[in-house]
């Protein structure tokens, strides 16, 4: 159980504040413990807004029932600095109060200044008199008991048992407790933060290999990206598509349309082939040295007889 306890000390500077938090909450297997979740942020928020002022000090130990963190603010001689102190206390009471109230099991609170005294509220002002049965459990009546918000007992009411049940009565059935979602603890949150921002940068490198203009900064902008990328499940390249798609079907149909005019004009520029054109494709002559000699005497004896020989 985590106990968190404050006091006041009055002195002649003014009132000397000390909060002492320590212990395990035992809510839940460590990572998906609430209670220690919510005491943890409690106790830092409070240690980081004291942490520059030259009046307060923090001490922070491990012993066998858990950790211990105590945090001291001494009266300044600064009144705003005074009272930026005392509001930071405040909240932090507040916090482990509520705390204390919705997880008597876990978490127990005390304030032990005389003014922690005097405002806390009478839970019991309109409760009937005559009837001796407490309206809140055994755990939160302590709990009660400890804050002041209840005048404590005798002994023997306090420690008294609920009546047995008759022998012949049929046996209750436990309550079935709401199943309660486990929540990550603050070192899972951050993993789980790298993780996303790892899987984010390989996804927008494989993105770039076809677009290397593309940024996710800068993707992000959209508020269709932005909505896109908020579904479970969603990845970087299929929320792309659909937040812009009519922009690349636009740049698609252009890309197509540039490379159906290169082609038509590629065509026009070579000459036609396998005689569809009056100009051949491919000019050819004969060449005399390439020629057999039979050839060449061919050609020899029809120059003899007159013959106008054309190469």
């Amino acid at each position: 159980m985590i106990q968190a306890i404050y006091s006041e000390l009055d002195g002649p500077a003014g009132v000397t504040r000390r909060l002492e938090v320590k212990g395990h909450a035992g809510y839940a297997p460590a990572g998906q413990d609430i209670v220690c979740a919510g005491a943890s942020i409690l106790t830092q928020a409070l240690v980081w807004m004291t942490a520059e002022a030259e009046q307060a000090a923090c001490t922070a130990s491990d012993g066998p029932e858990g950790p211990r963190v105590v945090i001291t603010a001494q009266p300044g001689p600064d009144a705003r600095e005074n009272q930026r102190m005392a509001g930071g206390f405040d909240l932090a009471k507040a916090g482990f109060a509520l705390l204390a109230e919705r997880y008597p099991d876990n978490l127990r609170f005390a304030d032990t200044s005389s003014r922690g005294e005097e405002g806390m509220i009478d839970l019991q002002l309109f409760a009937k008199k005559d009837k001796k049965g407490p309206a809140l459990s055994r755990e939160q009546q302590r709990q009660a008991m400890a804050e002041g918000t209840m005048g404590r007992r005798k002994k023997a009411e306090e420690t008294q048992e609920p009546p047995a049940p008759p022998k012949d009565a049929a046996p209750l059935r436990p309550q079935e407790q709401p199943r309660r979602e486990p929540m990550m603890g603050i070192g899972e949150v951050g993993r789980f933060i790298r993780a996303l921002h790892r899987q984010w940068a390989r996804e927008e490198a494989e993105l770039r290999r076809g677009d290397p203009k593309f940024s996710f900064r800068e993707a992000l902008k959209s508020p269709a990206m932005r909505r896109m990328m908020r579904m479970p499940g969603m990845r970087m390249q299929e929320a792309y598509h659909a937040a812009f798609y009519d922009q690349l079907m636009a740049g698609t149909a252009r890309t197509v349309e540039q490379g159906v005019v290169n082609r038509v004009q590629e065509r026009g520029a070579r000459p036609a082939e396998n005689g569809i054109h009056s100009k051949a494709a491919v000019t050819t002559a004969p060449d005399v040295s390439r020629m057999s000699r039979a050839q060449r005497e061919a050609i020899e004896r029809e120059a003899l007889h007159g013959a106008k020989i054309r190469l």
